[in-house]
């Protein structure tokens, strides 16, 4: 993203769920009046410090949010630009914000859909981190889309159970996000845990019809601790 940003006036900030600066792409001295301590880490851009800005506003919401100038209505900030996109985990909380904020310059690109883009990638890696003990489901519609921010993602326990799902996977599976009570990965997905580990085993890319009807491109990947030439079902507590 900083080198995306490279040719910009806009910088990055990476906040926590709370609207805390735990990150943000250096910023040379004399580089505008307000940039250098919105990009301090440990700053607070939370409402209740800084009034509105883009990313209380995505923390709030846990939507993309943009704010123009004089939309911050604090006239302390009204020569700020910003452009930001809540980041979730696996239990669906905002861990944090990503914002791109420019000073004195509006943007000249898509802000929105460029903050959001980066937020999902961040999040997607998230997600993978904190499932490592899951069987991981990679799926879209073509397989050029697996393993970008658009790819459909899933993770599943031993005893075949939907853990979470992100967005791009619930859009295409037409489901909502917060998954309610225990859902089965066949009722849902179309494939039992078995074979979703058949999937895993084998380390290809497969072609298979969802219970909507929709065929998608899907990839396994086996959970932490299991070999790859295993083939029968770990227990559940082998993978939980």
């Amino acid at each position: 993203l900083n080198a995306a940003l490279a040719g910009t006036a806009c910088r990055a900030i990476l906040t926590s769920h709370d609207g805390v600066v735990v990150y943000a792409t250096p910023v040379a001295p004399g580089e505008g009046r307000l940039m250098p301590i919105v990009t301090r880490v440990g700053v607070d851009l939370c409402e209740g410090a800084a009034g509105t800005s883009a990313p209380a506003l995505a923390s709030c919401t846990g939507e993309v949010c943009v704010v123009h100038g004089a939309e911050h209505f604090f006239s302390e900030v009204s020569a700020m630009y910003c452009a930001a996109a809540p980041i979730r985990d696996a239990r669906g909380d905002i861990a944090a914000v990503l914002d791109l904020s420019s000073e004195g310059e509006m943007f000249r690109f898509d802000a929105a859909s460029m903050v959001s883009l980066y937020a999902t990638g961040i999040e997607n890696r998230l997600l993978e981190a904190q499932s490592r003990q899951h069987v991981l489901l990679r799926f879209q519609a073509s397989p050029a889309m697996l393993r970008t921010p658009l790819e459909g993602l899933a993770a599943v326990s031993g005893d075949g159970r939907v853990v979470w799902i992100n967005a791009s996977g619930a859009s295409l599976l037409g489901c909502d996000r917060a998954l309610r009570g225990d859902v089965e990965c066949e009722s849902l997905l179309g494939l039992n845990i078995e074979s979703l580990l058949a999937l895993a085993h084998e380390g290809r890319t497969q072609f298979h019809r969802v219970t909507s009807g929709l065929s998608l491109w899907m990839q396994a990947q086996l959970p932490d601790g299991v070999p790859a030439r295993r083939v029968t079902v770990p227990a559940a507590s082998a993978v939980v």
